[in-house]
């Protein structure tokens, strides 16, 4: 049965087939400091409970509103989605950050405001 390649094991592998060879000094070191951030990113989550997972899911279906929203009222602001819901303006541009940063909503300046479309 073959492994899954997870980015743990890629990481592994390419440290493990570098470190022979002669010149990979620094990349090998590079590889290895990223291989143990993937490790305690990975811990991270493992140790996470049953509150904070119910966070992020509430973090995450909120954000799936917002979106929904946007694709309705193209060009909107973080304000106008604010008041819609009756959240807080941080609540908002944390969850549009987070839209824009997957790729699904896109950030225009008009007029000096930020507005946002689905992209």
């Amino acid at each position: 049965m073959t492994e899954k390649m997870t980015k743990k094991v890629a990481l592994s592998k390419a440290i493990e087939a570098l470190r022979e060879r002669e010149g990979f000094g620094e990349v090998v070191t590079k590889l290895e400091a990223m291989l143990a951030q993937v490790e305690k990113e990975a811990s991270r989550e493992k140790s996470k409970g049953p509150k904070a997972l119910a966070v992020e899911a509430e973090k995450e279906a909120f954000a799936q509103r917002v979106l929904a929203f946007v694709k309705e009222h193209e060009g909107t602001g973080a304000k106008a989605v604010a008041e819609e819901f009756g959240v807080s303006f941080q609540k908002v541009t944390s969850a549009l950050s987070k839209l824009v940063k997957a790729g699904l909503v896109v950030r225009e300046e008009v007029k000096g405001k930020a507005t946002f479309k689905v992209a």
